[in-house]
């Protein structure tokens, strides 16, 4: 749950908050002139709204080429998937067997969460970036002041 969202809600559950999450300038990032129609698409929808929320940057190019470019795979299956369905009967042997195209599906779904992932589209994902600068490290001893933990020892 990204940070904001657990100010605004008094963070209920107590947890420490990440105070090192993004503040980068933004930068809205060009597609490559290599991606195809649908992949630009939602390069365009998609960049906008990283460099205001995330700050992406110039280093960030290349994973969200990969994110559009399995993006536009997983359409591209999705759209083949539906003309012959989950299951296909085989000719030779009438016996029913998953689509292939269900299977590049599948895999173009992990693809694509995890280069999301990446980018920081995902409020959990969010939250884990951390981009504390040198000194934001606190001090060695922090753990030791913490209160120690209530329950069985060893």
């Amino acid at each position: 749950e990204p940070t904001t969202l657990k100010l605004l809600r008094g963070n209920p559950g107590k947890r420490p908050l990440n105070k090192g999450e993004p503040k980068l300038a933004a930068t809205v990032l060009r597609p490559p002139a290599h991606l195809d129609a649908v992949a630009k698409t939602e390069w365009r929808r998609v960049a906008k709204m990283l460099a205001e929320s995330v700050k992406t940057t110039v280093l960030d190019r290349a994973v969200l080429t990969c994110y559009c470019e399995w993006w536009s795979q997983l359409v591209r299956l999705s759209t083949e998937l539906r003309k012959v369905g989950p299951i296909i009967v085989s000719k030779t042997t009438k016996q029913p067997y998953m689509s292939p195209w269900l299977a590049g599906m599948a895999m173009a779904s992990k693809q694509v969460e995890r280069f999301a992932g990446e980018l920081g589209m995902s409020p959990s994902s969010r939250s884990r970036i951390d981009v504390g600068g040198p000194g934001d490290a606190g001090d060695e001893l922090d753990d030791f002041n913490k209160e120690p933990k209530r329950g069985r020892v060893g």
